[in-house]
């Protein structure tokens, strides 16, 4: 198993942090997370890379406040931008049609691009023909028109989110907020795997629950099985740049339940948890001042390496 998805930190909450690299998913996970997420149906998360320069408009819509406006660790900047949403159908639920302003090397002049046409905002960023020296949010109408379109748009919107970064500017395009049932699937066999080779590599002492059965008959079938918990967490970004994927291994001391969580999170954006172990305290079980990560000590057992899901069921 490649080194890099083996835990990084250890603190005293305590929290597991492995950064998820191309090769640990193509090489652990059977596909890397954008082919898994493509693959179970979601596309949501459009993505593309552009050199991106601060300007005086990137500082008004950060002042804003608009979208989550929160400054991850490691990013100079990070300006979201709520715009349009588009229907299952691809209708735009507004009349009024939001662009991009951008600078196009190969054309030496800005250019204006639709919102909607996310293909040719793609085609460009791959070939390294954009830079945003405007992160524009526009709508031909006047500042008032567009405050009360973002304001409108602002629940249900696409987001745009910039990292202003010296090394690595980048900038994210997600066009669906909550996850399909296929998504969450997909999602908690990346999460069981990762918890699943954590264990195998590392034997950490770690309460372990008895039906990992259900949690794999949920991940082929989509039964929710009661010893899942799911929750979206938001705009949890965890570390790196808009556009890394993270994993990340918790212990909860919460005191009525001790817990294990595995949070996912994509592009560094959405954060999931997903509760693989939980049991309800008990004379046997230590005080959570006690407890630490001990990747030593078998405390608790440890998970059957035939728990692993097979790669041709992945």
């Amino acid at each position: 198993m490649h080194d890099a998805l083996l835990p990084r930190e250890f603190t005293d909450a305590p929290t597991l942090v492995g950064r998820i690299c191309g090769e640990c998913n193509t090489n652990n996970f059977g596909n890397t997370i954008d082919r898994e997420l493509t693959r179970s149906g979601y596309e949501g998360f459009q993505r593309y890379k552009a050199g991106i320069k601060p300007t005086s408009k990137l500082n008004e819509l950060k002042q804003g406040g608009l979208g989550f406006g929160v400054q991850p660790p490691g990013m100079d900047e990070y300006i979201p931008a709520n715009v349009i949403h588009k229907d299952d159908q691809g209708i735009l639920t507004t009349k009024i049609e939001p662009f991009l302003l951008v600078y196009s090397r190969r054309q030496g002049k800005k250019i204006q691009i639709k919102l909607s046409d996310i293909s040719t905002i793609n085609s460009l960023a791959q070939k390294e023909d954009l830079d945003l020296e405007q992160f524009t949010f526009g709508t031909n109408g006047s500042e008032a028109d567009d405050q009360k379109l973002i304001s409108a748009l602002k629940a249900q919107g696409i987001d745009i989110l910039a990292s202003i970064s010296e090394t690595q500017p980048s900038a994210l395009l997600i066009t669906e907020y909550a996850p399909s049932s296929e998504m969450i699937r997909a999602l908690a066999k990346i999460a069981f795997n990762y918890f699943a080779l954590i264990c195998e590599k590392t034997e950490p002492s770690v309460p372990l629950m008895s039906d990992f059965d259900e949690i794999r008959e949920f991940i082929k079938s989509g039964t929710e099985p009661a010893g899942v918990f799911f929750i979206m967490q938001g705009a949890g970004l965890l570390r790196g740049n808009v556009g890394d994927h993270s994993a990340v291994l918790k212990y909860s001391d919460d005191s009525s339940a001790p817990a294990v969580i595995v949070q996912v999170s994509i592009f560094n954006c959405f954060t999931y948890s997903f509760v693989l172990s939980r049991q309800p305290r008990s004379a046997n079980f230590p005080e959570p001042q006690a407890h630490k990560w001990d990747l030593k000590k078998k405390r608790f057992g440890r998970i059957p390496l035939n728990l692993l899901i097979p790669t041709s069921e992945r």
